[in-house]
């Protein structure tokens, strides 16, 4: 809430629609590292692309021509990068690791529109992405993400813990 700030002086539909979109980009994110155990990162992007195109698709009647500029270009160039890294990264670490740093992306939207709109943020953005940051720093720890699945805290087992060893 430090971030966002809605206030929640008056309901907005807008708030529907951020829930709604942020809880299923969560399920694509845990669906997608179910497809990557499989399949390559490419054939996982594939699929992706083109249940997305499917689905959109129709909405695109009507739609007038959007001009080639140099935002829609990177756009094009950068998103495709950035989804091939992401799932490269849940080849590579648990879901539960890399959940958080998902935030991140509010810090670089909010350096972003500093840089390239002049927007200035305010005492509790600066205060909210701090918060953010700070969270994400316990969860980079090898083997977070196993803690974090298991529902223990991140300290090593004790020893009558452990499970004792196979009888031969």
């Amino acid at each position: 809430m430090l971030i966002v700030k809605p206030g929640f002086q008056t309901f907005s539909l807008a708030y529907g629609f951020v829930l709604a979109g942020t809880s299923l980009n969560g399920l694509a994110f845990v669906l997608t590292k179910f497809l990557e155990r499989r399949d390559s990162p490419l054939t996982v992007m594939l699929w992706l692309n083109m249940i997305t195109v499917l689905c959109f698709s129709p909405g695109l009647h009507g739609v007038p021509e959007v001009p080639p500029s140099p935002w829609l270009i990177g756009l094009l160039v950068l998103g495709p990068i950035g989804q091939y890294l992401g799932i490269l990264a849940l080849r590579r670490a648990d879901a539960a690791t890399l959940a958080p740093m998902n935030y991140a992306r509010l810090i670089l939207a909010g350096v972003a529109a500093f840089l390239i709109f002049g927007e200035r943020p305010d005492v509790a953005s600066i205060l909210g992405a701090t918060v953010i940051f700070a969270s994400c720093l316990p969860a980079m720890r090898p083997g977070a993400g196993q803690a974090m699945l298991a529902g223990k805290a991140s300290e090593p087992r004790s020893p009558e813990h452990t499970a004792p060893p196979a009888a031969g």
